[in-house]
């Protein structure tokens, strides 16, 4: 099934509408990718078992081995929640939980350096927002066991702890 809602499109392997709900349900492999509402916006790919886009309440769930990419940056998680902005046109909000690792790149673009690889690993992770409605912000905590960064530095840094932040610029 191929599906568009609002910025997203992709393809699962089934689909359940509830046209009162206004819910689509998504299942069996769920690909996704959102198209950038600003020009030179990357998109966002995501893939999962399950997907559950509620219009109404401006989010989507998605649960069983969920991977989330931009560009070189990678989320991926058991299960994430994306809410947004009442337009449905720009993610102001996510949260995700279960065996969680994130890998954020040093170097997006030729010439440009980001202060090395960073390697986070957590039980789970909730956004920050900025005044200006996009995610600021991610942070990673351990709740059964301590969250984990390794970060390439200079200098190089293996840290632990029970919460990490990760604040985020552009």
């Amino acid at each position: 099934v191929q599906f568009v809602i609002d910025a997203w499109h992709g393809d699962a392997g089934a689909v359940d509408l509830d046209v009162e709900a206004e819910t689509l349900h998504l299942s069996n492999s769920v690909k996704a990718a959102t198209v950038p509402s600003h020009p030179g916006d990357v998109p966002m790919t995501l893939q999962a078992a399950d997907g559950l886009f509620r219009r109404k309440e401006n989010d989507v769930d998605f649960t069983t081995n969920v991977v989330m990419t931009r560009r070189a940056d990678r989320v991926s998680a058991e299960h994430v929640v994306g809410r947004f902005t009442q337009d449905r046109k720009t993610l102001a909000g996510m949260e995700g939980n279960g065996h969680v690792s994130m890998s954020f790149s040093s170097a997006l673009t030729p010439g440009e350096n980001l202060g090395g690889r960073k390697d986070i690993t957590c039980d789970r992770f909730y956004s920050d927002v900025a005044p200006d409605g996009q995610i600021s912000a991610l942070n990673a905590v351990g709740d059964t066991a301590l969250a984990h960064a390794v970060l390439e530095g200079p200098p190089h840094r293996d840290i632990v702890a029970h919460t990490f932040r990760v604040a985020m610029a552009n």
